[in-house]
């Protein structure tokens, strides 16, 4: 394929940073090049370009050993040499001495997380509650002081009673789980009340058991009240003997090997594999009995989850998702179709001002049927049904509502208007595209001769549906798109490609 000249395009300033490298005019008007500066990456080695996504993810991504103490800053020299670290906030033990005298120095604690940046914590007690040490130099700095006094005098109250609540919400994300390790070596184990408090925590955490060595879970696990045990087996009941499970992730979560965390929704385990970063994902399938099963959430949440031993999911098969850099190779070979098609797009006209189910909607959908193609290796012929299928599958709506018509109408002007031969498979992906599988499956064996000429037909067809059905990501992002519902193994390799599709094109 002949090089077109190249130049440099940016996904939006979401992403500030992020760089694609892609032959001239292929995707959507040129961005703002704005990025920050090149660093390492050490979560997954994937790009060397810090983005605005990865500062969301590691917000709260901090750990024990990363903290410093406030006796370690003696001076201002200490501080600055800290700040240049990546701790946002941080002031000397001098300064600080001067308006807490009564706080000792080494319970106070400076960590690199925006979110909580300094904290109180008593090793002794576990006692923590927030310092808003960035306040204290303000003009009404001393409101602050005396607050950090009061919720130090609280917080001590409360653990001395047992109530280790809100000390650990106190903490950053990174830090909670790295607490109860601290509260297991103080209290031996947990009781009814501090079991539940940890896996409300957990369930809503991040980062998960990767803070927690594994014979301190197995200390909690075993700590299970007789109470948590019976709502345990009430729901784990109701699963059958072999239950299926999956775990989603990325370069930055714990190897599937190594998790204790599954779903036995295969939605759930796509939605954390493709949420955030560049890639790539992995979506993992396996089965464990459901004896096995140690904790479960399954009721009156979005995301069904199960806690289950390593050693105990027997893996059938692990799916890549494919990401940015995937992604950025199969642009470039796509890029001339693209091209070709977009300009076709602009052509037709849409009969409703929408959107939802306007221009960029489909050459999202054209994208996703290029790679599809590109990835099965489709003949020309194959691609061009396609192509013409994404430029007028939706040009007929009259509303953003469920409306099974607006396929008939659109073939219908697909026949009147398109520029060249008319082609029988592209026509009835456009008419029955927005029906029901199994009626298009029908009109083919009704309209198609040959077994050979209708297999193709239906693969056709399955993979438009597929690729209208990721950019589902518009209506509300990766929970929109039922994983289930996709006929091709290809179409799920693209859920995260999905997402980074949409933020690039959604403007």
């Amino acid at each position: 394929m002949k090089r077109e000249e190249v130049r440099q395009i940016y996904l939006p300033d979401l992403f500030l940073g992020w760089k694609l490298e892609v032959w001239n005019n292929t995707l959507c008007r040129q961005k703002g090049e704005k990025t920050l500066p090149a660093t390492n990456d050490t979560v997954g080695q994937v790009s060397n370009t810090m983005t605005l996504d990865s500062l969301l993810l590691n917000l709260n991504d901090t750990s024990w050993d990363e903290c410093v103490t406030l006796d370690n800053i003696a001076t201002d020299e200490d501080a600055k040499k800290l700040q240049a670290e990546g701790y946002p906030f941080v002031i000397s033990q001098e300064k600080f001495s001067a308006l807490l005298p009564e706080i000792r120095p080494e319970m106070v604690y400076l960590s690199k997380s925006f979110s909580v940046s300094s904290f109180y914590f008593n090793p002794e007690t576990l006692a923590a509650c927030i310092l808003h040490i960035a306040f204290f130099s303000l003009d009404d700095g001393a409101t602050y002081v005396e607050q950090a006094k009061r919720a130090i005098k609280i917080r001590e109250a409360e653990v001395a009673a047992g109530d280790y609540k809100g000390s650990v919400l106190s903490l950053s994300d990174g830090l909670r789980m790295g607490y109860f390790q601290r509260l297991i070596e103080k209290v031996g184990s947990l009781d009814g009340k501090l079991y539940s408090m940890f896996f409300d925590i957990y369930v809503t955490s991040d980062y998960g058991f990767r803070a927690i060595p594994t014979e301190m879970l197995e200390t909690i696990i075993a700590s299970k009240p007789e109470s948590a045990k019976e709502e345990t087996r009430k729901q784990v009941d109701a699963l059958p003997d072999l239950v299926t499970v999956y775990r989603g992730g990325n370069t930055s979560s714990t190897p599937y090997t190594q998790a204790w965390s599954w779903s036995p929704n295969i939605n759930t385990a796509h939605f954390f594999a493709a949420r955030r970063g560049d890639g790539p994902g992995y979506v993992a399938k396996g089965t464990v009995h459901k004896e096995d099963i140690l904790e479960a959430f399954l009721d009156s949440t979005s995301e069904p989850e199960l806690i289950i031993r390593p050693g105990d999911v027997k893996i059938q098969e692990v799916t890549t998702l494919r990401g940015l850099d995937e992604v950025v190779d199969l642009i470039k070979v796509i890029c001339v179709d693209f091209q070709k098609y977009s300009a076709e797009l602009d052509k037709v006209t849409f009969q409703t001002a929408s959107n939802i189910h306007d221009k960029l909607h489909s050459k999202r959908v054209l994208i996703f049927c290029l790679m599809m193609a590109e990835l099965l290796q489709l003949p020309s012929e194959d691609v061009e049904t396609l192509a013409w299928a994404a430029v007028y599958h939706d040009t007929r709506r009259i509303n953003d509502d469920a409306e099974p018509g607006h396929g008939k109408r659109a073939a219908l002007y697909y026949r009147n208007h398109c520029p060249g031969s008319y082609d029988k498979v592209t026509n009835i992906i456009i008419h029955y595209h927005s029906l029901g599988d199994q009626k298009g499956y029908e009109a083919i064996a009704r309209e198609i001769q040959g077994q050979e000429a209708r297999e193709r037909a239906t693969k056709l067809y399955n993979i438009f549906k597929d690729a209208d059905a990721l950019d589902r990501q518009r209506l509300g992002g990766l929970r929109a798109i039922d994983v289930r519902m996709l006929r091709n193994p290809v179409a799920q390799e693209l859920t995260l490609a999905s997402r980074l599709i949409y933020e690039q094109m959604k403007d």
